[in-house]
Parts: structure tokens; sequence; C-alpha cells
């Protein structure tokens, strides 16, 4: 209850929940797929293994940040199943991945390297409850005493959850289901084919490196045969008096500690290669967050110090949601842009715009004038014979202008122009400015910096 309070109450959370992106629905995925494996692992039935393997692989397959967090998930099953020889566990977390392995070969295809390498730090922060990268339109609110205070108070519950939180286990687990092999080979055979039939059409059609996108056909028949060795593997691990302490230890742990922790710290470690460490992408992992941070709590002892940790917890969290209130998703103010060009922009004017990234926002603000904007073919709209004489032109700061667009407007004049913050449009003339050109703001429009 307590977690899902924070949860509630973060701000960074709730700002992200409202974009239409895809990382509060793999949080929940995850989330599900994660008490699911708590169920299969306690009543290990073939209902149960079926919805953990299919959640788990649509969590997988909605983003990137998943597939750490199910690693995660895989090392404390293998602690479950060494301690009580369940290979069922692992067979399940191996079919979920093979059914998802298509995301390896398109991340191979599609993914750039880049260099996203944000502060891990501030992920201990209560992860990145006053996230120092927001943007904002006006004064950046001053955060490094709140940042300061949520990193201190995370590490001292994420620790005295390690050190003193424990789950009880009985000793024995209800023996598990026959495991059906057929199930695994079907995956295997049709994600082989799915895998084959993307890398001929990615080398064919797009010069794909045949090596890379080869090399992930063979991934199905890889985790075909461990599903087929796990078994064996586990009762070799379970003979070891060795690797069953170290079982036990781990299966002592809240298994939110272990995905709170490993799956950023995976996500860290493979950024010093190539940058993957994104604060937005980190929201998979905060219901786990959360859930350590309340067990961190429970472990504290009764009295002033547990009190005073809820009291800082959650005036912390309450203090993120006006922090994530403020906050914008990106450094140009597209509906306050939008909202000038529908006041300003009369029936007959088009609207130039690039046919890039930053200009599609628009859209979704500005219904009114779609049928007026110009993505291609600017030099036709402009040309003499066109009868318009009157062409709005939309800017963004930092953003080159496009050859195409100011090889049509050569000769035209500004004669006013809008601005929002991060960007603006000018309305420009043919020839020579009249006066019924009257300016609506005089605050010129920035060029390409």
């Amino acid at each position: 209850a307590l977690a899902a309070g924070l949860l509630a109450l973060h701000g960074f959370h709730l700002f992200w929940s409202q974009m239409a992106r895809m990382y509060v629905p793999a949080a929940f995925l995850a989330a599900a797929s994660t008490v699911l494996l708590l169920r299969l692992r306690d009543r290990p039935r073939t209902a149960e293994a079926c919805a953990y393997v299919l959640t788990t692989a649509a969590a997988l397959w909605t983003h990137l940040y998943v597939w750490p967090l199910v690693f995660a998930q895989m090392v404390v099953a293998t602690a479950w199943a060494v301690r009580w020889r369940r290979a069922d566990l692992v067979r399940a977390q191996l079919l979920a991945v093979l059914l998802a392995s298509c995301v390896v070969q398109l991340a191979i295809f599609q993914n750039p390297p880049s260099r996203w390498r944000e502060s891990f730090l501030d992920y201990l922060a209560c992860g990145y409850l006053f996230d120092p990268r927001t943007f904002f339109f006006g004064p950046r609110p001053d955060l490094r005493v709140l940042r300061a205070l949520a990193a201190v108070v995370a590490l001292l519950l994420v620790g005295a959850a390690l050190l003193r939180a424990r789950v009880p286990f009985p000793a024995d687990r209800a023996a598990p289901r026959p495991w059906r092999a057929s199930w695994t080979v079907a995956g295997a055979v049709a994600t082989t084919g799915l895998l084959a039939g993307f890398a001929g059409y990615t080398i064919r059609g797009y010069g794909a490196s045949p090596r890379a996108m080869g090399a992930t056909i063979a991934i199905p028949a890889v985790l075909t045969g461990l599903a087929f060795v796990a078994e064996r593997a586990v009762a070799v691990a379970g003979r070891s008096g060795r690797v069953v302490r170290v079982a036990e230890k781990l299966s002592a742990l809240p298994p939110s500690v272990v995905l709170a922790t490993l799956p950023p710290l995976v996500m860290l470690a493979v950024s010093q290669v190539r940058g993957v460490l994104v604060a937005r992408g980190t929201i998979v992992f905060l219901p786990f967050l959360a859930v350590a941070l309340a067990h961190g709590v429970a472990a504290l002892p009764r009295g002033v110090a547990r009190r005073v940790a809820l009291v800082l917890l959650v005036g912390l969290h309450l203090a993120s949601v006006p922090f994530g209130s403020l906050a914008q998703s990106s450094p140009r103010d597209y509906r306050g842009l939008a909202r000038a060009l529908v006041e300003n922009v009369q029936p007959d004017e088009p609207v130039m715009v690039r046919n890039d990234f930053m200009h599609p926002p628009l859209l979704y603000y500005m219904p009114e004038l779609h049928d007026q904007l110009v993505w291609r073919r600017h030099a036709e709209v402009t040309a003499p014979g066109s009868g318009v004489d009157r062409v709005w032109l939309v800017r963004f700061d930092s953003q080159h202008p496009a050859p195409a667009i100011e090889a049509a407007l050569q000769g035209w004049v500004e004669v006013r122009s809008v601005y929002r913050h991060g960007g603006g449009a000018a309305l420009l003339r043919r020839g020579v400015p009249t006066a019924a050109d009257l300016p609506a703001s005089r605050q010129p429009v920035p060029t390409a910096r």
C-alpha cells in the first residue's frame, strides 16, 4: 500500500504517464509479469505459466528497458530454482525471451549508436524524482537540495531493505506440472521463421549487415537448447553446497530490491560502451523501486526512525507533484505556437513546414490549418503563377533552414512574425510589403544558431 501511494505521488512517473509513450505501459506489464512470476513460484500450474510467458513477452515487445528487468527476474528465479530444484521457472522465462527474440533483431537494425549517458545518481534519488534535465518554459527551479535529500533517503532505505528485510519462505515448494517441450519447439520454429524473413527483407531492401542480421536467426535454437538442459543444470548446481548457500541468501532478499537495482546497473554498464541510459526509460523500474523503499521503511525499527523516514519519503514525493506538473516534454512550446498561428493565419495563406521530426507535433494543436500546411513541393506553391502572394514560414530555434524552402522563398520579404518559447513563424510577402501588412508582433523570429 505504501509503494502504491509513493508511485501515485511520483512526479516524474505522473508526468510521463500523461504522454502517449510506451514507458508507463511497459512498467505496468513488467509489474504484472513479476506478480505472475511470484504466483508461478507458489502455484506451479499451467495457467500461471502461460500467463507469465505471454505477459513477459508482451512487456519485452513494448520497450527495450524491460530486457534488463527480465534478466534480473532470471537471476532471482535461478536462485529459487536451485534452492527448490525447480527448473520450470527458468524454462518459462526462456520461452518468454524466445517469443520476444525478434525485438533483438529489430533493435540491431534500427538503433544507431547514441550518446545517452544520463546521470545514474539521479536514479538513486528516488528514481529521477526531481529530474534536472526536465524542460521548463521560464526559470528552472533550484533542485539541488531536494535531489540530495532524495538520494540520501533512498540510499538509506534501500540499504536497510538489503541488510535487514528478509522474505521467509517455507522449505518445500509444490511440485511443478510436467514441462511441455512442444511449446518451446513450436515457439522456436515460428520465431526462427520470422527472424529469417526479416533478415532477408532488411538485407535486400536496406543493405543491413548480413552477418549481424543472420546471427540473430540462431537465437531461438540457442534458447531452446538452454530450455532442454535447464533440468540438468539446476540439478548440478543444487549439488554444490556453496551455490545453494548463495541461492538461499538471494532468495531471502526482497525481489523488489534486486529488480530495482540490478537493471539500472546493467544499463549503466552498457552505457560505458554504447549510450543507453535515458531517465524516462527507467520508469519501467519505478514500481520495484517504490516497493524496495517501502521494504526499507518496514525494515527500520519501530519508533522515531521509521516515522522520520516515512515523513521524509512521502514529503519528497508530494513535493515532486507540482514540479512534474510544471515540466514540459519538449523545449519548444508547440501548443502556444499553434494557437498563435490559428489566430493569425488567413484562409488563403499557406503554412510552410519542414518534413522532419520537429514539426509534426504542431498538427495535434492546430487541426484547423491542416489543409494549409505545405510539407513538400514548396517551389510549386510559391511559383509566380500560383496565385499565392503571402505565406507563413515555421522555424524553430537551433534548426538550420531547409535549402528547398529557402530557394522557394528567394526574394520574399518578412512583414510580421509570432514567437513562442523555442520557435516561431514569420509571414512573408512576395516583393515589397504594403500598408495592409500590419504587424501582429514585432518580436523577430530567431535565426538558427
